[in-house]
């Protein structure tokens, strides 16, 4: 599953650089000049999707039990900042070539689909059965992490 994390998140920053983005712009875009009426559900649904509550506590949880001791502060700090640092670059890619692919286009993003023709510079016409295979990866990926997650979470919360 990472690999495959890895590589999708590979051919999305390739493809937000050969989609051109006025990076310009991009950076204007990072100054918040209002919310635009009914995009609350989508602002909400990134942020769910990028900081997720039960990954931010067993990220705790992991550095707590791999790093212990003063001495290891460095470490864990790199740690964490890469981890996050690459997040925010996948996350990063993916808004920056949904804005430069599909803004002004007139396209509503009512599935998830309009994704994975995002990749399509890239991918070409494969992008449609990659994006498929991501879409099932990103479930599934949910559908086993979440339930694991929750049981380190109840197992310290009763030491059991």
């Amino acid at each position: 599953m990472s690999i495959f994390v890895g590589v999708m998140g590979i051919v999305f920053v390739i493809t937000m650089f050969l989609v051109r983005p006025d990076f310009g712009e991009v950076l204007r875009g990072f100054v918040p000049t209002g919310i635009p009426d009914g995009s609350i559900v989508n602002i909400v649904a990134l942020i769910g999707t990028t900081l997720i509550g039960i990954n931010l506590l067993m990220k705790a949880i992991t550095t707590a039990e791999k790093w212990q001791g003063e001495e290891h502060l460095p470490a864990a700090r790199f740690d964490t900042v890469f981890n996050v640092g690459i997040g925010i670059l996948i996350t990063a890619a993916i808004v920056i070539t949904s804005g430069t692919v599909l803004y002004g286009t007139g396209t509503v993003v009512s599935s998830p689909i309009i994704f994975s023709q995002m990749l399509e510079p890239v991918l070409g016409n494969s992008a449609r059965m990659i994006g498929d295979v991501r879409i099932a990866a990103a479930g599934l990926s949910s559908a086993i992490a979440t339930p694991l997650i929750l049981k380190v979470v109840l197992a310290r919360l009763f030491k059991w």
